[in-house]
């Protein structure tokens, strides 16, 4: 196995890694805070519960199938390209 190759491959573990715990803070969160809700955590650091029907920082909230279709474009432009 090259050296390119293993990189590729703990790269990839730690991003499945870093994937598995944020939807593990998420199910936590939707589960034991009410939206709105703040806990506090040692340090300058908070959960806030929030929910977010859109992209990034709710943009497009509410788009639906056409942010779908926009996003499976943009997805298979890369794809392609």
């Amino acid at each position: 196995m090259g050296a390119r190759r293993s990189a590729a491959l703990r790269a990839t573990g730690a991003a499945a890694v870093v994937c598995a715990i944020d939807q593990a803070v998420k199910v936590l969160v939707r589960g034991q805070l009410a939206v709105g809700e703040v806990h506090d955590l040692p340090g300058p650091l908070s959960i806030v519960s929030v929910r977010n029907d859109g992209v990034a920082f709710g943009a497009f909230a509410g788009a639906g199938l056409l942010l779908v279709a926009v996003v499976g474009l943009a997805l298979a432009v890369l794809l392609v390209v």
